[in-house]
């Protein structure tokens, strides 16, 4: 039997579900209006969903993520407000990573909606992608690259301007401590220390949005 992902409660966001819901059914009421307005005019054309919550900056609603015969998400529905911190608790197979990879343009959904930061990550990933910074639960950084190089690589990509990137790169590096490992390759760093330069590379280019996948996977109490 499948896990189904739950929402992890939230003060800000519980009041937003049922916003979320309630701009559900306006839109429901509209739709259905214009369908039978455009009846006597010939076939209609289906209107773009677009339901927006006040001051949310990531909408779910109705997301759903087959595989197969198998449902890893199944029909959840949640609102996040612009600086909450915002968690989803549940065993190994919940769905939790598949979620966060569909809110991360890495996986399409196979049924639902999503908006991240206004925008839809199926029809414009690359307007998402500027607005998020993630460290994945699966490490990601090139083994081959020096510490620097890394985060040079990761600020290049993503246009930092050169003086603001170089300023960027000392100061998060300093930040967690990498600072005088800046020129060791990544593959002779710890895990504790490659986790570190994870989080310093994601929040790099200043964004509105950060996705932590278990983030504190190998790091020790004193990091």
């Amino acid at each position: 039997m499948p896990c189904h992902l739950r929402r992890a409660p939230s003060v800000k966001s519980d009041r937003l579900i049922p916003e979320l819901r309630s701009a559900q059914g306006d839109h429901k009421d509209r739709t259905e209006a214009d369908h039978r307005e455009s009846g006597s005019q010939g076939q209609a054309r289906p209107r773009e969903l677009s339901v927006k919550v006040m001051g949310a900056i990531i909408e779910a609603r109705d997301l759903v993520k087959r595989f197969d015969d198998f449902t890893a998400v199944d029909h959840i529905s949640f609102a996040v407000a612009e600086g909450v911190i915002f968690g989803f608790l549940g065993p190994n197979g919940a769905g939790k990573t598949t979620t966060i990879k569909m809110l991360t343009t890495v996986l399409k959904p196979t049924e639902g909606r999503l908006l991240i930061a206004g925008h839809d990550p199926v029809k414009e990933p690359l307007l998402v992608r500027r607005a998020f910074g993630i460290v994945f639960q699966d490490p990601s950084l090139d083994g081959e690259l020096t510490a620097a190089e890394n985060m040079e690589l990761h600020g290049v990509l993503y246009r930092v301007p050169r003086e603001e990137r170089r300023e960027r790169v000392e100061s998060l590096l300093r930040f967690v401590g990498l600072w005088e490992r800046q020129d060791d390759y990544v593959k002779r760093l710890s895990g504790g220390m490659r986790r570190r330069l994870e989080i310093a590379r994601a929040v790099q280019h200043r964004p509105r949005i950060l996705f932590l996948d278990e983030p504190t996977a190998g790091l020790a109490l004193s990091n």
